[in-house]
């Protein structure tokens, strides 16, 4: 899809690597937003960057992510990359004067985004972790139920996230050196749900882990977070579990419960329960909530404005993401 935009009105975009998630769901994104196109990609390996630029009719590629970074013509980048790479990659993006999107988790601790932090300020550029689960409609229900106060004071946060890892999934979710595991991998959407709601980090948090005999990685993680003053978060994430995606917010009215809260492209539903009124139920098309991110951070570049994902709340993220990765709960062996 191409747009007839003026360039003054378009954020060109280089994407660093060629990860699956990227290739197949970032990059059509971006090329049909229609604030925003892709200029350029980059990877370690020439000959998969230039096939790849090819087929995706990306105008320009590099064999390595400083030359892309070395075009004054990037506005932003996107950085796709391993877990322990994203808060290194985002650094030099944001020094090189990048405005950068990162996907989640955006740092494994909170020190990386206390330095991301200060890296923006001085470059006077915008970081985002792409959470792109938030730019789903349903949430914007979510929280204008909240807002109003539909179940009273929101007291516990309950979700689950699993899928069974398969062959066709890249190893680096099962590498150790590389930020992998199911705590870090789909453990943060729960962790950043938790977070994003009750509007501050976990005070305390414990987990209990299942850690495959020759994995290096945790497969089964069952975690607890407390947020202070009677607020509790609870969730399971699993890549030994059928596919599971659901969570359910309980105020001390009622409940809401949301059907499909971190997968996109799928339809789903709020289902809202008191004891002052019947069930009710809001279905949801269908939508491409990555786009919705890019279309978002794209405008807030090109007007100056904020992202509704602060480094604030990704300090939290990574502040307890750190909490649970430190815990002493008992760990287990399958």
């Amino acid at each position: 899809m191409t747009f007839d935009a003026p360039e003054s009105k378009i954020v060109r975009w280089g994407v660093l690597g060629c990860s699956r998630h990227a290739l197949s769901r970032a990059v059509p994104a971006i090329q049909s937003s229609p604030n925003a196109r892709i200029l350029a990609l980059a990877s370690r390996d020439s000959r998969k960057a230039r096939e790849v630029a090819a087929a995706l009719h990306i105008p320009k590629w590099f064999d390595s992510y400083d030359a892309l970074l070395g075009d004054p013509r990037i506005d932003a980048v996107y950085v796709p990359l391993p877990n322990h790479l994203h808060s290194f990659w985002s650094l030099r993006a944001l020094g090189a004067g990048k405005h950068v999107l990162c996907e989640k988790p955006a740092a494994l601790s909170g020190e990386e985004i206390v330095r991301v932090d200060a890296a923006c300020a001085a470059a006077s550029v915008l970081f985002m972790e792409g959470l792109a689960y938030r730019f789903h409609p349903q949430f914007e229900e979510v929280r204008r139920l909240m807002s109003e106060g539909a179940i009273g004071d929101l007291r516990l946060i309950r979700a689950s996230f699993s899928y069974v890892l398969e062959p066709r999934h890249s190893p680096i979710k099962t590498s150790k050196s590389a930020g992998g595991g199911a705590l870090a991998d789909i453990g943060c959407y729960c962790i950043d749900l938790s977070c994003w709601l009750f509007g501050c980090r976990a005070s305390n948090a414990c987990v209990i882990r299942q850690q495959p005999i020759g994995r290096e990685v945790d497969f089964l993680d069952v975690a607890i977070m407390d947020f202070d003053g009677g607020r509790m978060g609870l969730f399971d994430v699993a890549f030994s579990l059928p596919r599971r995606n659901h969570c359910e917010l309980v105020g001390t009215d009622g409940t809401v419960e949301i059907t499909e809260p971190f997968l996109s492209n799928v339809a789903t539903s709020v289902i809202v329960t008191t004891q002052a009124a019947p069930m009710r139920m809001m279905e949801f098309a269908p939508i491409d909530p990555i786009r919705a991110q890019f279309e978002h951070f794209s405008q807030c570049i090109l007007d100056g404005g904020s992202p509704v994902i602060t480094l604030g709340q990704s300090l939290a993220n990574a502040a307890t993401f750190e909490l649970l990765s430190s815990s002493q709960c008992d760990r287990g062996s399958t």
